[in-house]
């Protein structure tokens, strides 16, 4: 992993390029790109929390001091010099998104995102927990091998 470029952008959102490309047989290569679009919590964005109890801390542990988004993209069994060319094209790729990820209400909108995902996983969580009781284990294993 070697990390190619890291750029903040007008948001405050920094943009983290990392190269985890390996050569997968011979002259073969798995070309990939990694992309980390990082923003530090903010104030409002605590306040906004509306949730009481357990789960406002389940939310706040699981959500951490930064929003992250990750995303890659990849090219496989590409030719030793083709390559670099390969890797260009990604990140042009992702600079033609980068766009979107500088707009002053994608934070926003990945806050939204992050905390209906963690809601629900609370809610699957709990819901887990009541219904699971101990379980029966059995006696012997003879008749998994009939």
């Amino acid at each position: 992993m070697t990390i190619l470029n890291e750029k903040k952008m007008s948001n405050g959102v920094v943009l983290t390029y990392v190269d985890e490309s390996r050569e997968i047989t011979g002259d073969r290569w798995l070309v990939r790109l990694c992309c980390s679009a990082s923003f530090p919590l903010q104030v409002w964005m605590e306040d906004e929390i509306n949730l009481c109890g357990a789960e406002k801390e389940f939310v706040l542990e699981q959500l951490g001091r930064t929003l992250r988004h990750e995303f890659a993209w990849e090219c496989q069994f590409v030719d030793h010099s083709e390559k670099d060319e390969k890797m260009a094209e990604l990140i042009e790729r992702m600079d033609d998104i980068s766009a979107y990820l500088s707009s002053n209400d994608f934070a926003t909108k990945l806050f939204n995102k992050r905390i209906t995902e963690l809601k629900t996983a609370y809610a699957q969580r709990k819901h887990v927990k009541e219904n699971c009781g101990p379980c029966e284990e059995p006696k012997d294993f003879s008749d998994c091998f009939k």
